[in-house]
């Protein structure tokens, strides 16, 4: 081998390589540290985007720079509630529907139903039939001084069965039945007043939408007022009683403009805490029908009467109760009476052959004195006391409404007769005091405050019968448009 020379190679080639490499491994070395720089800013990045936090002092990424970004993702999330808020308005009937489903008395009362009829299906249940292994040894015969002659063993195989006692499960399966249908009752009640309770508060959004509206108009109206008569106190052509009394009446209409508002959003608020809905959401409709004419003699008090004890879930429930409670009393006195306990049917061997056994209970304890049966009576008589006061109630009930719908018919009817001519005619000379040459405007503001005040008056005499149609209804049970032909097929 030459001087230079080695096994791999030439040792000046070898030289040179190594210092070029030696060139080359700072400037990969640079680009690599640059690399794992701008890997570590990606994910850092990436991180940031993955957890969606956005530092404060830079402004929060547009989604709108994004044209693929799925629609979901730019929404913000909203609550329970107002996700379920329909986004239609809600009809009578859809409220009604919806009230009955939210319910938590409706609800309650449902459950009490499942528990009866449970309670009704157990009353005919029967104790199970019994197994009976007896085995051991018995005694034939004794020769009388203690020693016994024979034994032999004997085993004993049989069934025993539980009688039921009609006396007791009559009794008691008619006091569960009638127990269900006190329940029943009582969930047909809540519903009416669930029903009876929308349709009042959409009938009087409806009235205090329509009395806001002219309160308003009213307010502008009494406003023209007040600038033109500080306009003539300013000219000395007013007074300052004039100028007095025009503030006066400013402040309280705008009084009445206050206190229409927080009766109408009472209103919304109690209608929507039925629905189960935000009071602020939901668009509600107040298209509750309005007051259906009536004839003077169309409403009797008996007929009314009559009715309401026939459909008025609650006066059901009193006598569905007084009934089971007659029952369990038939079930506590009738434990006096004797009955077949149980029957025996035992296979003896060695000795083959059946041995049948009857078991009579006969309560002789039951004959003196039975507690149990005096508090069943005590509780029967309550259950036909509150039957009675319940049908007294309801009768003074319907007197009261009665009274207080015929009193509504002979305003309305005075208002229909008195009060819309005179604002016809109120209106006919507003007409003719605008075609009147030279005429103030505080005259024209003046006339048009007193035809709306006298709307205000006839919309609320309107809504006043309403109300009192509605609140017969709710005593009777049933709508009164049913009531009505129903007496009217029995006249």
């Amino acid at each position: 081998m030459g001087q230079n020379q080695t096994l791999f190679g030439n040792l000046e080639s070898l030289s040179a390589a190594m210092a070029n490499l030696q060139r080359i491994f700072p400037r990969i070395a640079r680009q690599a540290l640059w690399l794992s720089g701008l890997s570590a800013v990606s994910l850092l990045l990436l991180a940031g985007c993955a957890t969606g936090r956005v530092s404060p002092s830079q402004p929060p990424p547009k989604i709108a720079s994004q044209p693929n970004a799925p629609v979901a993702a730019q929404a913000s999330p909203q609550p329970d509630s107002q996700r379920s808020a329909p986004a239609n308005p809600v009809t009578v009937e859809a409220a009604i529907e919806r009230a009955t489903a939210c319910s938590l008395q409706i609800k309650a009362l449902r459950a009490a139903v499942a528990v009866a009829k449970q309670r009704r299906s157990a009353a005919t249940d029967i104790e199970d039939p019994e197994a009976v292994v007896k085995w051991g040894n018995v005694d034939d015969l004794w020769d009388g001084s203690g020693n016994t002659q024979n034994s032999d063993s004997v085993r004993r195989v049989g069934g025993r069965f539980h009688l039921p006692n009609p006396f007791l499960v009559v009794p008691r399966v008619s006091a569960r039945r009638a127990d269900l249908e006190a329940a029943q009752a009582d969930l047909q009640a809540a519903r009416w007043l669930v029903e009876c309770d929308v349709r009042r508060l959409i009938a009087e959004i409806q009235y205090l939408s329509e009395d806001t509206a002219l309160t308003v108009e009213l307010v502008h109206q009494n406003d023209e007022i007040l600038k033109d008569t500080r306009a003539l106190a300013g000219q000395g052509a007013a007074t300052a009683f004039d100028m007095v009394s025009a503030v006066h009446r400013q402040l309280r209409t705008q009084n009445d403009l206050d206190q229409t508002r927080h009766r109408l959003q009472l209103a919304q608020m109690d209608l929507a805490a039925l629905l189960d809905l935000p009071s602020a959401s939901p668009q509600l409709t107040t298209n509750a029908p309005p007051a259906s004419p009536l004839a003077e003699s169309a409403i009797a008090v008996v007929t009314m009467q009559r009715a309401a004890l026939q459909h008025r879930g609650d006066v059901a429930a009193l006598h569905w109760r007084s009934l089971a409670a007659q029952s369990a009393y038939r079930e506590a006195r009738n434990v006096r009476i004797p009955w077949v306990k149980e029957f025996e049917a035992v296979e003896r061997e060695p000795v083959s052959g059946w041995w049948m056994g009857i078991t009579v209970n006969v309560p002789i304890f039951s004959w003196t004195k039975n507690h149990a049966e005096d508090v069943q009576m005590a509780q029967s008589n309550l259950a036909e006391v509150n039957e009675a006061n319940g049908t007294q109630l309801v009768c003074r009930e319907i007197r009261d409404a009665v009274n207080e719908i015929e009193e509504r018919f002979r305003q309305q009817k005075r208002n229909q007769s008195e009060v819309a001519p005179l604002i016809a005619e109120m209106r006919q000379t507003l007409q003719l005091l605008k075609q009147t040459p030279n005429l103030t405007p505080y005259q024209v503001a003046a006339t048009e405050a007193e035809i709306i005040e006298s709307v205000r008056l006839e919309l609320e005499s309107r809504w006043l019968y309403h109300l009192a149609q509605l609140n017969l209804e709710r005593v009777l049970g049933e709508p009164l448009c049913v009531a009505l032909q129903a007496g009217e097929g029995k006249m």
